[in-house]
């Protein structure tokens, strides 16, 4: 586990990879696709095996570019409405992720990465109710352990199930009232939504971001800062469902459901 002198089997070392990655939410994120944290997975899913393998450094950067590609997409797929139903789309769609990027290391052909593309598709996870709790950053371990997961099944010659993306109670539909399975590959080879993906300047949700732009900006300007008395920020209301917490005492301080004062 990097970082670490502790060893680990490649299940719990991409959890606790993927944890680690995500502990600050400090990584990455592709804003269309349902504020998606790519590389957290991508790098807890291909880092163990591309180790235990020894593949080269071309081989590892393809398994965790296309891990990136494959999740991005699958969220776009089903965004917005999947994050609106309540969904973290990073670690739904994470595992199928996990298992490209896997997959691709372990050397899987066309008809085992569909399989184990399918048998990571039904071991998702990730409610929102987790925000704002140590547990949401599990999502992303968990889903890349569950990748490699899949991954390992189909290496072993298990079948997932057909059509269990597009099909009517299917993935999307499940998962997303308004989806487009056809994202998923559209353009695929020829157009990367990778490239689209950006950094964070700040440790915390996107959705702050302004916030802190703003409060960095004032302070510049006020020679008295603290002749300040109030100040009024006009915001978008999940800024307030996810970090209305005025007096945290620890990591697991939240308010409780409702309770978020909006102005």
């Amino acid at each position: 586990m990097p970082g670490r002198r502790e060893g680990a089997d490649l299940h719990f070392a991409a959890l606790a990879t993927g944890l680690a990655a995500h502990l600050d939410d400090f990584d990455d994120t592709h804003l269309e696709s349902g504020n998606i944290h790519a590389s957290s997975i991508a790098l807890a899913a291909t880092l163990g095996i591309g180790i235990e393998l020894g593949v080269s450094g071309d081989r590892f950067i393809s398994a965790f570019a296309l891990a990136c590609e494959m999740l991005i997409r699958a969220g776009l797929a089903l965004a917005p409405a999947h994050h609106q139903e309540g969904w973290q789309p990073s670690a739904t769609v994470g595992a199928m992720a996990g298992a490209v990027g896997a997959g691709l290391l372990l050397g899987l052909d066309r008809s085992g990465m569909a399989d184990a593309i399918r048998i990571a598709s039904i071991q998702l996870l990730g409610h929102r109710e987790a925000f704002g709790t140590p547990t949401k950053a599990f999502h992303p371990g968990k889903a890349a352990a569950n990748g490699i997961l899949a991954a390992r099944l189909a290496q072993a010659g298990m079948e997932g199930p057909h059509g269990v993306l597009e099909s009517e109670g299917g993935f999307c539909s499940a998962l997303a009232r308004i989806n487009h399975p056809e994202l998923m590959v559209e353009g695929l080879g020829h157009s990367w939504e990778l490239l689209r993906n950006t950094y964070k300047p700040y440790p915390c949700g996107v959705v702050r971001h302004p916030g802190i732009d703003a409060a960095r900006a004032v302070f510049e300007r006020c020679p008295e800062p603290a002749s300040i008395l109030e100040v009024s920020y006009l915001c978008h209301p999940l800024v307030m469902e996810l970090t209305d917490r005025p007096d945290p005492q620890d990591a697991s301080s939240r308010p409780e459901r409702g309770s978020a004062r909006r102005h």
